[in-house]
């Protein structure tokens, strides 16, 4: 058993002894050894652990690891981010969805990341950022609810970089019309996927006429 291997059952042990995080010298071990702890930390330790400094953030940053795929979920009641391979999901709320068996994090673990008095889009947004710069994904998707959108909704939430640099983007309930709709087929690239609900429907767009049919994703 080699020393790194021995240093990370030595940390799980005494924090499952003492029911609490250890005073563990992390920041005077070397960094190999030190990015070997972090990483056999869960996502929610790692987050507590990078909002504690400035400095423990940046070590936290240089310890991540590339998640499979993380899903952004937007809707009017309750927004989250789902990251199903490490089984946890994040709320810029303290309201979250009772069923889901994933463990979950809120507004309150997180508080000094967001800024009170932004709006809940803002919110959101900031909390994605900090989630990706922490964890940083290979395919990201974009699930938004149309139902509560308007034009200037749709258009503020696409035009946000981080929104906007999705793989894939799935667009469910009342189906969109009119520059509703252009807006969301602007966003198609040879590198993102666009998914509706099932519709079949025509359209233009940028002065050509588009007949296409959706199936059900869903």
């Amino acid at each position: 058993m080699n020393f790194l291997s021995r240093l990370s059952k030595l940390y799980k042990f005494i924090r499952i002894r003492f029911h609490r995080y250890p005073k563990f010298p992390l920041l005077y071990l070397p960094y190999v050894a030190m990015r070997h702890v972090i990483r056999s930390m869960s996502v929610s330790e790692r987050i507590k652990l990078s909002l504690t400094s400035k400095q423990m953030e940046t070590y936290v940053i240089l310890s991540r690891q590339l998640s499979p795929s993380c899903t952004i979920h937007i809707d009017s009641k309750l927004s989250c981010i789902d990251m199903s391979h490490e089984r946890i999901m994040f709320y810029s709320k303290n309201k979250f969805h009772k069923y889901c068996d994933y463990e979950i994090m809120k507004y309150s673990d997180y508080s000094s990341w967001l800024n009170k008095n932004s709006s809940s889009l803002e919110k959101f947004s900031t909390l994605t950022q900090k989630v990706l710069t922490l964890f940083p994904t290979n395919y990201l998707i974009l699930q938004l609810c149309t139902d509560w959108m308007g034009a200037e909704d749709l258009k503020a939430l696409i035009n946000i970089p981080i929104f906007r640099g999705c793989n894939q983007l799935e667009v469910s309930g009342q189906w969109p019309r009119g520059e509703h709709l252009n807006m969301i087929m602007e966003m198609a690239n040879a590198e993102r996927d666009i998914k509706l609900e099932r519709v079949t429907m025509q359209f233009k767009l940028q002065r050509y006429e588009y007949s296409t049919k959706i199936l059900d994703f869903y």
